[in-house]
């Protein structure tokens, strides 16, 4: 499972693993990020997000998100936030996983 959370506003790119099983994923999106020139950092996903009823599951899981958007959960997370460059790192960073996962 990939959980693309929150993938448009922070200040800094990270990829989480959720649970032992999902820490291959996490070494692969942090692959694909850097092999497109991306700085991205791991992090322990934990249970936090969508990818935990996966996870508890038994699904590999991880999380691709931006930390720390001073607006999360509040009137003030509106469109006008997104950072279209953050937006396409992140979803490069997916598609080069998944493309990855389904070249295996």
């Amino acid at each position: 499972m990939v959980n693309l959370d929150m993938v448009a506003v922070g200040d800094r790119f990270e990829i989480g693993a959720a649970g032992e099983r999902g820490r291959d994923l996490q070494r692969r999106g942090l692959d694909a990020a850097a092999e497109l020139g991306l700085r991205a950092s791991p992090f322990d996903a934990g249970g936090s997000s969508d990818h935990a009823a996966f996870s508890a599951a038994g699904v590999p899981a991880v999380m691709l998100h931006w930390r720390e958007d001073p607006n999360y959960h509040q009137p003030g997370d509106t469109i006008d936030k997104i950072d279209p460059d953050k937006l396409a790192a992140s979803t490069r960073t997916a598609a080069r996983l998944v493309e990855g996962l389904l070249a295996q």
